[in-house]
């Protein structure tokens, strides 16, 4: 068992401030399901949040983690103070996201 006289002294780090490391940018042209789910596969994302075609809503395609693909609406991203990543662990109880 290692002394706590024995250990080196640490010097403390600042505060872990996040920031945004990456982005996407595509057009808010309205597309389909379908057509969300081929870019979210060609591009290797982890969702695409885009405006359906059919519905006219905003609507969210992401891969789950069993490889099928979720689908929310409009109505349950409304929801304030929730973030996307925290709808999403919600709603299949975990978030595993790709960096």
């Amino acid at each position: 068992m290692v002394e706590e006289a024995e250990l080196p002294e640490v010097e403390v780090e600042e505060e872990f401030s996040p920031i945004v490391v990456r982005g996407h940018q595509f057009s808010a042209k309205p597309i389909s399901v379908e057509e969300a789910i081929l870019l979210l596969r060609e591009k290797d994302w982890d969702f695409v949040l885009f405006p359906n075609t059919k519905s006219g809503r905003t609507t969210l395609v992401h891969l789950r983690a069993d490889g099928n693909f979720g689908l929310v609406r409009r109505s349950e991203l409304a929801m304030p103070g929730i973030t996307v990543k925290e709808m999403l662990r919600r709603r299949r109880g975990r978030c595993a996201w790709k960096t």
